[in-house]
């Protein structure tokens, strides 16, 4: 589950220290989950994507087509947004593309990107990296590249 956390809480610091401090925590059962993963998918493909999916997701897809969005729904959806989460979107789908050459050759460690943000690089970030980039070729956004 996602934790949910906002200034306006009065244990946002807590909870936010034991969050932080928990992912801080380095794990070798961690690392191994996410390398099985990674070598099923390559294995087994679009099947192991579908059961990943209902396992995690709680969905019951049985088709990986299911899994896809038409191009116009989302050409329509993007057309709907307010320009500032457009801008938002376009960033995030810039740092998607731009992650993994910046973190080709680390498994741990830390860069920063043009407007001065630090980020860091964690294996399970490049799992979670690599499933956005499997949606994307799935269903590619177009309109979000230029």
């Amino acid at each position: 589950m996602i934790a949910r956390l906002s200034t306006q809480q009065a244990d946002f610091q807590e909870k936010l220290s034991k969050l932080l401090a928990w992912e801080s925590v380095s794990s070798t059962d961690i690392a191994q989950t996410v390398d099985d993963i990674i070598a099923n998918i390559r294995q087994n493909g679009d099947q192991a994507l579908i059961d990943y999916t209902n396992k995690f997701d709680g969905m019951d897809v049985s088709d990986i087509s299911a899994l896809t969005v038409d191009q116009s729904a989302l050409k329509k959806a993007f057309d709907s947004l307010a320009e500032k989460e457009k801008t938002a979107l376009q960033s995030a789908a810039d740092r998607v593309r731009d992650y993994p050459p910046k973190n080709k050759s680390k498994t741990l460690g830390t860069y920063t990107e043009d407007n001065g943000t630090l980020l860091g690089s964690k294996r399970l970030h490049h799992l979670i990296v690599w499933a956005c980039m499997c949606l994307v070729v799935k269903a590619p956004l177009p309109l979000l590249q230029y």
